[in-house]
């Protein structure tokens, strides 16, 4: 039987693990304060969550506004953080706040920031030290202030010595570090997850889904995740457009990658597709570098249609 005494749960994260519920505990202190932080972890371990969960937790006025670094050319994002003049460059035809003027008085949340180029790292840096932006074809600087969370799935020191990251800004986004503990290091909180899947995932009504066979969650449990929370969602969503009959989720409706039958004479016609949609979709990201819209646009299907292939509500 499980004990809820060992279960915490920040706002749409649960956990049974001791080091998450250290993270909570520093977690629900930093969003008292306005120092930076900077969350680390593995892709697929929730560090987009946590960081929306901080901001409400928090005791800011403004919107949460967030941006993946990776998703946008140095021009490209220099234009959405920082916003631009009229008639800074061809195209630019209106005046446009960037992210950093949209983030005052809330939070802005800064994913994959060991994927931003060196240039823009300095125009950060400068950025947060002055508490000022200046947009693109302005000479002069418009006062911002936010509270500022950052995520990496890279070691930001690493980058340091490599002279891909500035030591000055990481010395600047980490106020306080929160570390993800990856799915394969938190086992316990695999039975909590899918508790939490069968509650919360639209298509488990649409099926008529009410629970996992013992066999089924073995299974879960027993796998490495190597995608970690987004795979087990993913795997989740998978094992029920894929049942045939029934109402509980078993081992023959896991995918054969988790079940370990790697033999293609297991598979349906319809398993086959699913599987090579699903590893289509992961190859698109990939090469886009997470820009859902851009990947919807080379896939031919809406973003919605994408959000819901991925698990994404």
């Amino acid at each position: 039987m499980t004990d809820m005494k060992k279960i915490q749960r920040m706002g749409n994260i649960i956990s049974r693990n001791s080091e998450m519920h250290k993270i909570f505990d520093l977690a629900i202190q930093a969003s008292q304060s306005n120092i930076p932080i900077l969350i680390t972890g593995e892709s697929g371990t929730g560090k987009s969550v946590l960081a929306e969960e901080i901001h409400l937790m928090s005791s800011v006025d403004g919107e949460f506004v967030s941006e993946n670094c990776a998703a946008f050319t140095e021009t490209l994002l220099e234009s959405e953080l920082f916003g631009y003049n009229k008639g800074a460059f061809t195209g630019a035809n209106v005046q446009k706040n960037g992210l950093l003027q949209a983030a005052n008085n809330g939070t802005l949340f800064l994913d994959e920031v060991g994927d931003m180029p060196l240039a823009m790292q300095a125009k950060l840096l400068c950025a947060l030290e002055k508490k000022a932006v200046r947009r693109i074809g302005s000479s002069s600087w418009e006062r911002t202030d936010f509270r500022l969370i950052c995520a990496t799935n890279k070691s930001l020191p690493e980058l340091v010595e490599q002279k891909l990251f500035r030591e000055d800004l990481l010395y600047r986004l980490r106020g306080i570090e929160l570390r993800l503990v990856p799915l394969r290091e938190r086992k316990e909180d695999i039975p909590l997850l899918l508790q939490h899947f069968l509650q919360n995932n639209p298509l488990v009504k649409r099926r008529k889904i009410t629970g996992i066979s013992r066999e089924a969650q073995n299974i879960f449990i027993n796998y490495s995740w190597p995608g970690n929370i987004r795979q087990l969602c993913h795997e989740f969503s998978l094992a029920i457009a894929l049942k045939k009959s029934g109402n509980i989720i078993d081992a023959d409706d896991l995918s054969y990658e988790i079940i370990g039958k790697n033999s293609p004479q297991y598979r349906t016609l319809k398993q086959a597709v699913v599987e090579f949609e699903n590893r289509y979709i992961e190859q698109t990201l990939k090469i886009v570098r997470g820009n859902k819209s851009k990947a919807a646009g080379l896939l031919g299907i809406s973003r919605r249609c994408l959000y819901y292939k991925i698990g994404v509500s």
